[in-house]
This record gives C-alpha cells, sequence and structure tokens, in this order.
C-alpha cells in the first residue's frame, strides 16, 4: 500500500506528530485489517486494564498480539515497526495510549 501513496501529502500514511495525531472522544479504524484489528483491540484493552503498562511492556503485548503470517494480513496491513526504531515505536505507543484513554471509553 506504500506504493500507492507515493506522491500524496505524508497524511495519508503517517501519523500527525502532538494533540493532532487523533481525536480525543472517538476512535475509528478505517482501511484497517481485521487481524489488525483484533490486535488494537487487544491492546487497548490491556492498557484499559492496566493504564501503567511501560512502554517495554506495552510493545510486548503488541508484537504478540499483531499478526505476522501471509494469511493474516491485507493489502491495507502495516507491519510493527522494526525492534531498534526508537522514533517509530516512540510515536506508535504514545498514540496507542492516546487512543486507550479513559477519555476514549464510552460505557454503553
Amino acid at each position: 500500500m506504500d506504493k500507492l501513496f507515493e506522491g500524496f501529502s505524508s497524511s495519508y500514511n503517517e501519523l500527525l506528530p502532538g494533540a493532532d495525531c487523533c481525536a480525543q472522544d472517538t476512535v475509528s479504524f478505517h482501511y484497517v485489517e481485521f487481524m489488525e484489528s483484533k490486535a488494537l483491540f487487544a491492546t487497548r484493552e490491556a492498557l484499559l486494564e492496566n493504564p501503567h503498562l511501560t512502554d517495554l511492556e506495552l510493545k510486548r503485548v503488541m508484537v504478540d498480539e499483531w499478526p505476522r503470517k501471509a494469511d493474516e494480513v491485507g493489502g491495507y496491513s502495516r507491519k510493527l515497526p522494526n525492534e531498534d526504531d526508537r522514533d517509530g515505536w516512540k510515536s506508535l505507543l504514545k498514540t496507542m495510549r492516546k487512543i486507550s484513554s479513559r477519555h476514549t471509553q464510552r460505557e454503553c
């Protein structure tokens, strides 16, 4: 999919920095494949259950939950950052924490 977005504004495939990265009241995953949705849901649930997870613990949850097999990913799927990509992980973990706060959790 990244090839399809070449030449487009980076906002199509990169997280926006700071407070612009996501809404405080709404979480919506567009063009997210089924197994990624399950991994995101499991990650949010882990953070809602224990918001004090360390970055290392949160990263482990994501690595354990994220799809890796060819039959688990689709055309829109994205891999997790490489193990040594500090900036990639920092941005992703910060976003996961932001969308997993009690502000984004509504009682039904």
